[in-house]
This record gives structure tokens, C-alpha cells and sequence, in this order.
């Protein structure tokens, strides 16, 4: 493997969370583009060594930065599925039978919703 195969997604991605970080600091943005080809470099020297999360996608923490690459081996390439910042996790990207935390964060926003209607009151 020479080099990960990036979905137009996760390219937006990055390209997003490295737009955020030059807005607020200087620099930063180059900082994160850095990290994240080193994470890319680490996924290709040995793909199989990150967790799955999801049936066979696996994540890839980048140093440094909130942020994980989400990716998949198939054959003998790796694809970059997405980049997400590790807090903002789309729920259907969670397997929750392997992570329980996320499937609780479920039930508890359920819950506020349940009392919010029956108290008539908005949910924060």
C-alpha cells in the first residue's frame, strides 16, 4: 500500500476541521494537515492494528487533535471513509453492542425528550 484512497467526505472533512483550526488560530489548520498525514502514514505501515468500531471500519486517533480517521482495508487498500472530531460521532456510525456509553447517551436524550413533552418544557 502507497497511499490511502480518501472519499470526497472525508476529504470535506478534514479539509473542514483544518479550516476551523487556521480560523481561530494561525497555522493551527497546517498543524492538523500534518497530524493527520501521520495518522494516514501510521493506518498504511499497519492498517489492522486500530479498533473496530463499526462492522469493519476502524478509527485511527490523530495526535495531537480531537480528531479520529475512520477508514477500511479492503484488498490490499486503505479507504478513508471519514474524519470526525471524537465528541460529535454520528450515532450510526456507533456499533453500541461494542460501545454501550454512546447507546446510553441514546436513552438519556429519549428520556429528556419523554420529559420535556410531558413537562411541557423545551429540552436544552
Amino acid at each position: 500500500m502507497t497511499h490511502p484512497i480518501y472519499r470526497p467526505e472525508a476529504a470535506a472533512d478534514i479539509v473542514e476541521a483544518a479550516g476551523w483550526y487556521e480560523r481561530n488560530q494561525a497555522g493551527l489548520g497546517a498543524e492538523f494537515l500534518a497530524e493527520a498525514k501521520k495518522t494516514a502514514d501510521r493506518i498504511l505501515e499497519q492498517p489492522l492494528q486500530c479498533v473496530v468500531v463499526y462492522r469493519e471500519t476502524r478509527r485511527a486517533l490523530v495526535r495531537r487533535f480531537p480528531y479520529g480517521l475512520f477508514y477500511r482495508v479492503l484488498d490490499r487498500h486503505v479507504i478513508v471513509v471519514a474524519c470526525f472530531h471524537t465528541c460529535n460521532i454520528p450515532d450510526d456510525h456507533v456499533d453500541k453492542r461494542r460501545f454501550p456509553l454512546f447507546f446510553a447517551r441514546d436513552v438519556l436524550r429519549t428520556l429528556v425528550a419523554q420529559l420535556a413533552a410531558e413537562n411541557a418544557v423545551a429540552p436544552e
